[in-house]
């Protein structure tokens, strides 16, 4: 496996990094064909899902490949999909892997128009918070953006409710964004937005220069907010306008 070095060139540093990534991608998909255990195979589906997504945005960073980005979104939500009924079946749905806060999977096909997979995401994701394993605040957001992909309207207005209660007062643009989607209120939902965008925008500076854990995602998703595209998607569904550019949101990474 080829070693990422921070001195390297950015341009060769992303491709380095989708080296990096097809390599464990094959080394996990030998792995699933073994006889696992229920807990093990959970976790090599979950690390499938998690490296197709960063090597779709490597494809469109490196390569501005716009066919891979799309099909490597598409099997991160396949795999996303398969593991959260695997777990239901072997009486695993309480486990950490299947939180609905774990959003990256289902935005990815929300961002590339894949709704049907979308929606089967959202049938399968629990309805409750997984005790000690996830914020209340992280599900009642996730459980929101589950109810706009599926179209279950009379459940979302309970569900931006549930989300405001547990964010407590504290500060968080993604409600004001979310009620703003919600109630195709143009005004909130770009402010909403772009306080997410500055938000995450100061998270990735203070990471800069720092000794980061993952080294393949802080290179490829400080470029691309995938989350910040799959909500402009659900937007223009919704009747709102957007503009064709936004800050780590380029056009080519949403439909």
């Amino acid at each position: 496996m080829l070693r990422l070095e921070p001195s390297e060139p950015e341009e060769m540093r992303l491709r380095l990094v989708r080296e990096n990534l097809l390599f464990l991608l094959d080394e996990v998909s030998q792995r699933l064909t073994l006889a696992n255990p229920p807990a093990v195979a959970l976790e090599l589906l979950h690390e499938a899902s998690r490296l197709h997504t960063l090597a779709a945005l490597s494809s469109l960073l490196s390569e501005a490949d716009t066919r891979e980005f799309r099909d490597r979104l598409l099997q991160a939500g396949g795999v996303r999909a398969q593991l959260l009924g695997f777990a239901r079946q072997r009486a695993l749905h309480q486990h950490r892997l299947c939180c609905a806060s774990l959003l990256d999977p289902l935005l990815g096909c929300v961002a590339t128009g894949a709704f049907d997979l979308a929606r089967r995401i959202a049938e399968v994701a629990p309805r409750e918070p997984i005790l000690d394993e996830e914020y209340e605040e992280d599900f009642w957001y996730a459980h929101a953006l589950h109810m706009l992909v599926s179209g279950s309207v009379r459940e979302l207005p309970a569900a931006i409710e549930r989300f405001e209660v547990a964010l407590a007062g504290m500060a968080a643009p993604r409600l004001p964004m979310l009620k703003g989607l919600s109630g195709r209120d143009q005004r909130r939902f770009d402010a909403g937005l772009e306080q997410m965008i500055e938000e995450r925008e100061q998270y990735f500076e203070r990471k800069r220069g720092t000794l980061v854990r993952d080294a393949m995602a802080y290179a490829t998703e400080r470029h691309i907010f995938l989350e910040g595209a799959a909500l402009l998607v659900l937007a223009e569904q919704a009747g709102l306008k957007t503009r064709r550019e936004y800050r780590f949101i380029p056009r080519i990474a949403r439909q």
